[in-house]
This record gives structure tokens, C-alpha cells and sequence, in this order.
């Protein structure tokens, strides 16, 4: 498997190799001089060369690299509960008028654990009140981890 980036400096920094960071080139100069690979690692190697906005790479561990993560998770979890959150205020807004005028007003943790006690018969999910109940609880059910710990 080939190594790419952060995994690729750590490789070499465990092998003794000297790790140097180079920002990206400057975009005008990029638009200037055209883009290529080997005009990129032309600029980079000169730079490195004379020492110019070179840097000791991130080593991408301890505490910050942990908050990173978290953080990363964080977002995630954030995105796809406004996404369940979204669907599920659009099905309502769908849904037959008995489902709908019951939901409507719900404040979402309200909303979510009413729909996620939802329990359609699944004999009868041709019926459009049965099939939207079990479309919301299976939304409900998936953002109730994530609401759960209150991002």
C-alpha cells in the first residue's frame, strides 16, 4: 500500500529521513507559470533549498491530532442530524393530515422520541399513514444516538 502525506512524513521521520513542509505554491505565480507537476516540484524543491516559508511538518498525534478527531466526528454527527431533521420536517409536512397536524408544532426532542415510538403495522404498508409512520421512526431511530448526546 502506498504512502500518501501525514503517513508517508511519519514513515520517514521513524526511518531517521530529515521531514521538510512546503506550503503550497502562490496561486497567481501558479497562473502565471501554468500548472504542472514538475513546475510544482521545481518551486517546492527551490524553496526548500533556500529555506524560504519551509516548515517542520505536523506530526498529527497527542492531544491536538485527538481533538481533531473528535472534532471531525463532531461535524459529522452534527450534519447528518440537521439532515435526518430536515427529512423528517419534509415528510411531515407530506403526510396525511392526521400525522401531520399531530407532529407539526412538536419541539425536536419532542418530535424524535414520538416518532421513534412510532409502531406501524407492517402488514399494511400500502396504507399512506402505516408507510409514513415507518418512514419517520426509521428516521427518528437514526438521529436518536446523535440527539442523544446533545451535539
Amino acid at each position: 500500500m502506498p504512502l500518501h502525506g501525514v503517513e508517508l512524513a511519519r514513515h520517514l521521520r521513524r526511518h531517521g529521513y530529515a521531514v521538510a513542509e512546503v506550503p503550497r505554491p502562490n496561486r497567481r505565480l501558479r497562473c502565471a507559470q501554468g500548472k504542472s507537476d514538475a513546475i510544482d516540484v521545481y518551486a517546492a524543491a527551490r524553496r526548500l533549498l533556500d529555506g524560504s516559508e519551509v516548515t517542520a511538518p505536523k506530526n498529527r498525534d497527542g492531544a491536538i491530532e485527538a481533538v481533531r478527531a473528535l472534532r471531525v466526528a463532531r461535524n459529522n454527527a452534527v450534519k447528518a442530524l440537521s439532515a435526518a431533521l430536515n427529512t423528517l420536517r419534509a415528510l411531515i409536512s407530506t403526510s396525511p393530515e392526521e400525522l401531520r397536524s399531530q407532529l407539526r408544532k412538536m419541539p425536536r426532542a419532542q418530535l424524535i422520541s414520538t416518532c421513534a415510538a412510532f409502531d406501524p403495522d407492517l402488514g399494511r404498508l400500502t396504507d399512506p399513514i402505516e408507510a409514513t409512520k415507518f418512514a419517520l421512526r426509521s428516521l427518528a431511530q437514526a438521529s436518536r444516538p446523535i440527539e442523544d448526546h446533545s451535539l
